[in-house]
């Protein structure tokens, strides 16, 4: 079994044990993306902003996540990206960089949607 093939495994284990746990739902999606980069992994990322929506940590993450793979392509998935863009407008401006506002336009999300900040 190959490196990622076993901590994909491992993630899943944890999450049986976990399914609370974000940051884990957040490195199942990374793992599946890179063992099927074609392949949706939206509905596992989903669940990382289900279970912990205002997650600062995972925030990073999660924009490369979702505006680098074919979950982009998900509606609901897209709604929970502006979340993750609001979240660094209003609650961590120090943070604002070209990052949050290339994953938006990679969202397709017009900048007059995003609150001023």
């Amino acid at each position: 079994m190959a490196a990622r093939e076993l901590a994909l495994a491992s993630a899943r284990q944890s999450l049986a044990l976990a399914p609370h746990s974000s940051g884990i739902w957040l490195l199942a999606a990374i793992l599946q993306n890179q063992a099927r980069p074609r392949d949706s992994n939206a509905e596992v990322l989903k669940m990382s902003y289900l279970t912990a929506p205002a997650d600062m940590s995972l925030v990073p993450a999660r924009l490369a996540v979702v505006t680098g793979t074919a979950a982009i392509a998900d509606d609901e998935l897209r709604t929970l990206l502006r979340g993750d863009i609001r979240l660094v407008l209003t609650r961590r401006p120090d943070l604002k960089r070209p990052s949050p506002a290339a994953a938006a336009m990679s969202a397709g999300i017009q900048p007059l949607e995003l609150p001023e900040g």
